[in-house]
């Protein structure tokens, strides 16, 4: 429920003079003093059904509507408390990761990026394969001129070099961008089943979030696309002898990161490729 409250709108509500205007005028005012006179616990139902976005936004409409909600910096500070986020609505950490997504787009959101958190996904290499699992993304550099080494390639390279334990493959698709304008590139991390058990399985997430952690742009979105993806993929396909149990409680060491991934799906949708 969006409530408009700029002094700009109201005036220009007042401005006109004629009934209906008049009408609409009083029925905006009539909406905020309702909403501004609900219980707290209703005001705080309503915000958690928010994006990041329309949180602010419902934070402005009153002071008391504000003194009944967190502020961005509380929920974050109590997602990172392993105490205090047990008592936390999952609401917030939607909440939290929604903003750390919209955040990165708003100031990073080149077609390399959006094109490769949209096409991010995880699947076999082809029905019935059950020896392998395809961990990658498509996607179109930001310039013609781009180098060989994107910072798509970076970061999903960065995965690779990490796992120790599990030595998966990377596979890199590469096109003339002069001949070829608009055929997408390709990232891909390929994980042998041969070698996961739950120390391998462990590794992986772990250095997803290590590399999630450690980069600051617009690309670390697309790790925690692809930790999301991968977790829904092998908890659907479970790997070697691995089983769903133990996906969801590796899953649950990484709230934030998967959370992000799921959110930057959700989001990117608003941006046209």
């Amino acid at each position: 429920m969006v409530i408009p409250t700029s002094r700009y709108n109201n005036a220009h509500h007042l401005a006109d003079t004629s009934p209906s205007a008049i009408a609409n005028s009083h029925s905006v005012f009539n909406a905020k003093s309702d909403i501004c006179n609900q219980p707290e616990h209703v005001i705080q139902e309503i915000a958690l059904g928010l994006n990041a976005k329309d949180y602010a936004s419902f934070q402005l409409t009153c002071k008391y509507i504000k003194n009944s909600l967190h502020s961005f910096k509380s929920i974050h500070a109590q997602l990172t408390n392993n105490q205090s986020r047990q008592t936390l609505s999952p609401d917030y950490r939607r909440i939290d990761s929604d903003r750390l997504v919209r955040s990165l787009l708003k100031k990073d959101s080149q077609q390399d990026v959006i094109l490769g958190l949209k096409n991010a996904k995880a699947a076999a290499p082809y029905f019935h394969a059950r020896d392998l699992t395809y961990v990658d993304t498509n996607y179109l550099p930001s310039s013609i001129y781009e180098e060989d080494d994107t910072r798509i390639d970076a970061v999903i390279g960065a995965c690779i070099d990490k796992m120790t334990t599990l030595r998966p493959s990377g596979e890199y698709l590469r096109f003339d961008r002069e001949g070829f304008p608009d055929a997408l590139w390709l990232s891909r991390i390929v994980i042998p089943h041969e070698e996961m058990n739950t120390t391998t399985l462990t590794e992986i997430f772990a250095v997803f979030n290590q590399v999630f952690n450690e980069k600051t742009g617009a690309e670390r979105l697309i790790v925690a696309r692809l930790a999301d993806e991968l977790k829904n993929y092998w908890y659907e396909n479970p790997p070697n002898k691995i089983e769903k149990k133990e996906i969801a409680a590796c899953a649950s060491l990484y709230p934030r990161l998967l959370s992000v991934g799921k959110q930057a799906k959700s989001v990117v949708e608003e941006f046209r490729s």
